[in-house]
């Protein structure tokens, strides 16, 4: 029998038992630094091996000349190109990324953006780049660089680069035309948004058509002597967009400049090659291009120069808040 105002033991509970969960599978960003030219290199393309998003570092002040072709996969590039499936950030600190000016360097643009990667540049100046090629030759497209994926840039100067389209030669009598140079500073055919960035004293200019030669027999009226074939396109001195889209906001597009190159010479007297055109001196939006620009960009996009029309921007585009 219990006393009064006692009660009885409670039974016992089991022990807890440990049970182990599976954890989803998560990867973990890599994050990098690069204090010169040759680590940038090797970080992108650590980076490109790597499924996750990673990030690269840029040690503050820093300039990283580039003095070769890294690759040729979408026409001559100093940088790796960012893969397919990969998300890359590069965090500059008023850096610069620069092709070398010393004698001797050759003609190749900056950076370049596959189909299905991201890149996002941060607080820097893109300098120097220079993409040679142009119509059935890759690389006369973007300057300082050619974008396919999607390319975020943020506080981003593209200054000072050049897409320049080849020049024709003289092929069995025939002048072959010249190539067209497409973005100067970035030609994009993917999606491409800048904010804060300026775009300046970038070129596109079409190359020189090839001369015309001496043809000897053949059928009648197919002998003499040959035209010059026309030039090449400048098409968007600051930005050529493709197709796609891009926005632009708080940017200023300004000196930049689209030339027609220089027809080529007719052989004793036959009639010299047309000039190739210039235009959109500042932007050039194709017609399957979907552009909006806010209210800032729209009225500093201004003394470019384009040689035959359409100085400042062509295409349609959107003003957006």
């Amino acid at each position: 029998m219990w006393f009064n105002n006692v009660r009885p033991p409670s039974p016992r509970r089991p022990g807890a038992r440990l049970r182990l969960e599976q954890l989803n599978e998560r990867t973990v960003p890599a994050n990098f630094t690069a204090a010169s030219a040759p680590e940038l290199i090797a970080d992108i393309t650590a980076a490109n091996l790597t499924p996750e998003a990673d990030s690269i570092t840029l040690v503050p002040g820093k300039t990283f000349k580039l003095t070769a072709v890294d690759n040729t996969t979408y026409g001559a590039t100093g940088l790796p190109v960012i893969a397919a499936t990969e998300d890359l950030t590069i965090l500059g600190n008023g850096d610069t990324i620069a092709r070398s000016t010393a004698n001797g360097t050759p003609a190749f643009r900056l950076l370049d953006v596959a189909a299905g990667a991201s890149l996002t540049l941060e607080n820097m100046k893109l300098t120097g780049g220079v993409a040679l090629g142009g119509g059935a030759l890759q690389g006369g497209d973007g300057g300082a660089v050619d974008n396919q994926g999607t390319l975020t840039l943020h506080g981003v100067t593209i200054q000072g680069n050049t897409a320049q389209g080849y020049d024709g030669v003289t092929i069995w009598g025939l002048g072959v035309p010249g190539g067209d140079g497409l973005g100067g500073g970035i030609y994009s055919s993917g999606a491409l948004t800048m904010t804060g960035c300026s775009i300046g004293n970038n070129q596109a200019n079409g190359g020189r058509g090839g001369d015309g030669g001496f043809i000897q027999g053949g059928a009648p009226g197919e002998s003499g002597p040959v035209p010059g074939a026309p030039g090449g396109n400048g098409l968007g001195g600051g930005l050529y967009v493709a197709e796609g889209t891009v926005t632009l906001l708080d940017t200023a597009i300004t000196g930049n400049s689209a030339n027609g190159g220089a027809g080529g010479t007719g052989y004793k007297g036959a009639p010299h090659g047309a000039r190739g055109q210039g235009i959109g001196g500042g932007v050039y939006f194709d017609a399957t291009t979907v552009a909006g620009l806010d209210a800032y960009t729209r009225d500093h996009l201004s003394r470019n120069h384009a040689s035959d029309s359409d100085n400042d921007i062509h295409g349609s585009y959107e003003v957006i808040p």
